[in-house]
């Protein structure tokens, strides 16, 4: 009978740990199932438009193709932002100009690496912004103004001769002393000392600067002007996929970290 009884109480006890074993295991299982539904509801929603997309753009050392690998500081941002269009033909243009023209003609979908302008809004629909686009100065820091809280004193200046940039100067008060036909020159006089500051676009110097850093070479910037950089799409495009751009807009949200910025 005492045999008896031990397994009766054996038996309680092992269905009241059952029990409560079932219970913790489902929480358990509440808890991780919850986990799993607040991930993929977290997820962000990804549409790939399947169709060919024609995506014309300017060689530049900041965003360039090689057999359709991208190089350059915007490589990332620009990688990402298209990832939405699995097919891409890759239109190489020579300026913007012609690749204005080839969104009005539709002979392009997307133009890439563009800033708004009221006069493009004429030719083009503006779709997004990828990355800021920044005019600077750059100063050599020479250990001068180390007590001071102001500005490093521009000195000799230097821009590419041609671009829009010195006009932006003229504009804020700024005497170009030296022109350079490149943007490689302006780095290869700013190393040498023979000029005190240059300015030019963030991107195009973003890599230089980051060279610059690694050799301990100090300098500092400032920030002549900010618009945002983009993409067009051509009216035909858009009237063809009118929810492209919300769609899109909501992917390159989630790619804008990517795009280089200095610190």
């Amino acid at each position: 009978m005492l045999k008896s009884l031990c397994w009766c109480v054996n038996g309680v006890f092992a269905h009241i740990f059952y029990k409560a074993v079932s219970k913790q295991f489902l929480g358990l299982s509440v808890i991780l199932l919850s986990c799993l539904s607040f991930h993929t509801s977290a997820e962000p929603e990804k549409t790939v438009f399947k169709d060919v997309v024609r995506v014309g753009f300017i060689p530049h050392s900041s965003f360039t193709l090689d057999n359709g690998v991208a190089s350059g500081a915007l490589s990332r941002v620009m990688e990402c932002s298209t990832s939405l269009f699995s097919r891409i033909e890759y239109i190489e243009m020579p300026s913007y100009e012609r690749l204005m023209l080839a969104l009005e003609d539709n002979v392009v979908d997307i133009g890439l690496n563009m800033v708004r302008s009221k006069e493009r809004d004429a030719l083009a629909k503006y779709a997004v912004d990828i990355y800021r686009s920044r005019i600077i100065i750059v100063t050599r820091d020479d250990g001068s103004n180390k007590s001071s809280l102001e500005s490093l004193p521009v000195g000799r200046l230097a821009a590419r001769l041609g671009s829009d940039i010195s006009d932006l100067l003229a504009i804020k008060g700024y005497k170009v002393d030296v022109n350079a036909y490149t943007v490689e020159r302006l780095l290869e006089m700013f190393r040498a000392k023979h000029i005190n500051s240059f300015a030019e676009a963030e991107i195009s110097v973003f890599d230089a600067l980051k060279e610059l850093d690694a050799d301990r070479f100090n300098y500092d910037y400032q920030t002549l002007s900010e618009k945002w950089g983009g993409a067009y799409l051509s009216f035909q495009f858009q009237k063809n996929n009118p929810e492209i751009i919300p769609v899109w807009k909501k992917l390159v949200d989630s790619c804008r970290y990517l795009a280089p910025e200095l610190n």
